[in-house]
């Protein structure tokens, strides 16, 4: 069994490494004709997006293989669920499609809800296209629930807010 290390983002880390790895695990989604921004996201997207909140590496061998972003609650309307106190937002997951079904992106997804336990986060949020169904699948196995539909100005179908209760 190969080591896994999961450990936050360092500046030293290489950003084209990191969005190469976000292109190839997002490639299957755009094959599908689904706007995922992670798919053709540019090095500055990556930079700013990851300096948003709290960036996970997962690597082996010194390789990047898996990465997530945790934002903290940021209340601010409470029409929007991502926006409600004590929701932190889960974001640029990605697992290597070389690496997918072993274990790297529950091991990435334990680590971001013991973040958010710890920076006071009482549910834990995302969102993916309501037409990767076996996206929905997956997050449902990890304990996530339908909240609502959310049309993102940047992408081509409609969104599925998911959240888990992590208290």
């Amino acid at each position: 069994m190969t080591t896994v290390t999961i450990r936050n983002y360092a500046p030293s880390d290489s950003l084209t490494e990191l969005t190469e790895l976000i292109h190839v695990a997002y490639k299957p989604l755009a094959e599908m004709g689904q706007r995922f921004w992670g798919a053709y996201q540019s090095e500055s997207d990556t930079l700013q997006r990851i300096t948003e909140g709290q960036c996970l590496i997962a690597e082996i061998n010194n390789r990047i293989v898996g990465t997530c972003t945790y934002r903290v609650p940021m209340p601010k309307d409470n029409r929007f669920f991502y926006h409600k106190p004590g929701v932190g937002v889960l974001g640029q997951f990605a697992v290597h499609p070389e690496y997918q079904g072993t274990g790297i992106g529950a091991a990435l997804l334990r680590e971001i809800e013991a973040l958010a336990i710890k920076g006071g986060a009482s549910e834990l949020a995302l969102d993916t296209s309501e037409q990767t169904l076996h996206l929905i699948d997956y997050y449902g196995r990890k304990g996530f629930r339908f909240i609502e539909y959310i049309q993102w100005g940047e992408t081509n179908y409609r969104s599925v807010i998911m959240s888990k209760c992590l208290i």
